[in-house]
């Protein structure tokens, strides 16, 4: 059977603001190559794995809570962290579910939806032609002669289709497939107002991406603004984790209740209505606390 090798799992961040908010977009490079064996079915590829925790001060209440676990093995496991594994039909993972969509679009010049990634299907670096999936199609169906691409073109294709084109070609050929996942961890920074109303808070993520047996650390600290004017609001990223993988607590209260119900998710929250373009864990926090400024 085909064999797929995982050739870079890595991570480039940078910040990001929509409206008022504080953060960063986060993405993660996913690289496969393919090894056919010919007459083989088709084998997929590792399984991903996107694990999360949080840690969050609220300096209005001087409560502290925290949840997940990103070191976790048990996909299963809710506590654990694993977004993907508890709930896979999140707006983040879209890329990841229509991989092979997206890489057939990407090679018809379809000019497919970029928001949450990419995928690009290659040979040796170089863009896999949308002929040569379609030729791949045509030696599958032994009793289908290839027809000229005006031909092709003259009735719709489904996107099923697509990508069973897709995976068609890259059971046959020796190739590469890269995928990009987008994230966009944020909270609103909202200022004091006339009506006093403001919010002063501190969030740790820290995050375990890639597939299963190679992954990427990295954490993200948000700080909105004090109403003292000090300290004043800050962000950063970067892919490690920190010494202390929690926050400290400087005398704040646990939270338990907090912590325990955002491991009641819900499926609204965890997809992505329209218009949200944040990641299933902020939108989870964020609505929960009623920080719902997202547009």
């Amino acid at each position: 059977m085909g064999q797929w090798t995982v050739t870079e799992v890595s991570g480039l961040f940078r910040p990001m603001a929509i409206g008022n908010n504080l953060g960063h977009t986060f993405m993660v490079t996913l690289r496969f190559r393919h090894t056919a064996a010919p007459g083989a079915p088709y084998v997929e590829m590792p399984r991903l794995v996107w694990r999360e925790k949080i840690a969050y001060k609220d300096y209005n209440t001087m409560r502290f809570w925290e949840w997940g676990d990103v070191e976790g093995t048990n996909p299963q496991d809710v506590s654990s962290g694993d977004l993907y594994g508890y709930h896979p039909g999140a707006g983040t993972f879209s890329v990841w579910r229509k991989r092979y969509l997206l890489a057939y679009q990407n090679a018809n010049d379809e000019q497919p939806d970029t928001r949450f990634g990419e995928c690009q299907l290659t040979v040796g670096g170089i863009p896999v032609a949308i002929q040569a999936i379609e030729a791949a199609v045509a030696r599958q169906r032994r009793d289908r002669i290839p027809q000229p691409r005006q031909a092709i073109n003259a009735a719709p294709i489904s996107n099923e289709d697509k990508a069973k084109a897709v995976r068609s070609y890259i059971q046959q050929n020796n190739c590469e497939l890269t995928i990009k996942i987008i994230d966009r961890p944020q909270v609103a920074n909202v200022q004091a107002s006339g009506n006093g109303h403001s919010r002063h808070m501190e969030r740790l993520l820290l995050f375990n991406c890639g597939v299963v047996g190679q992954t990427i650390k990295a954490h993200q600290l948000l700080r909105t603004h004090s109403p003292q004017g000090a300290p004043s609001p800050s962000i950063h990223f970067a892919l490690n984790w920190p010494t202390s993988m929690t926050l400290p607590l400087d005398g704040f209260s646990p939270d338990m209740e907090k912590a325990i119900s955002n491991l009641q998710y819900e499926g609204m929250l965890l997809g992505t209505p329209p218009g949200v373009i944040n990641h299933a864990l902020s939108l989870q926090i964020d609505g929960y606390l009623g920080f719902g400024e997202y547009r």
